[in-house]
């Protein structure tokens, strides 16, 4: 293959970003999005009422447990954030660019957060 082509396959090379790969605020220890139900499913309707909870939130010796079900698209791949101002934990659930449909389904979404100051927080989920 001559030099040039080469260079421009590499060029052209399509990298892909997975949600390991986003930049994370230090504090954040874990993030897990799983779904629970897609549309159509029998636990649809069993858990429809929960999307209306308030998050649970567990203060657990030096971390903060968070957790809560959210409606979501269903072909969408979503990554976990945090940001920390003041009294406040902004919960980031970003969706990642990619395939989205008009199926939707119900997930529940995990933060496990560092807090060495075992400081209680305002917490707020920010879809984006």
């Amino acid at each position: 293959m001559p030099f040039t082509t080469y260079i421009s396959l590499l060029s052209c090379e399509n990298k892909e970003t997975g949600p390991e790969q986003l930049p994370q605020h230090h504090s954040l220890i874990y993030f897990k999005t799983s779904t629970a139900a897609e549309l159509g499913d029998k636990n649809w309707f069993e858990l429809q009422p929960k999307l209306n909870d308030k998050l649970k939130v567990e203060y657990i010796d030096d971390i903060i447990f968070v957790s809560r079900f959210i409606e979501v698209n269903a072909c969408t791949n979503y990554a976990g954030d945090v940001a920390i101002k003041r009294d406040s934990i902004l919960l980031i659930h970003k969706a990642l660019s990619g395939d989205a449909c008009t199926s939707t389904a119900i997930d529940k979404v995990t933060y496990i957060i560092k807090n060495p100051q075992m400081k209680k927080y305002r917490i707020i989920l920010k879809h984006e």
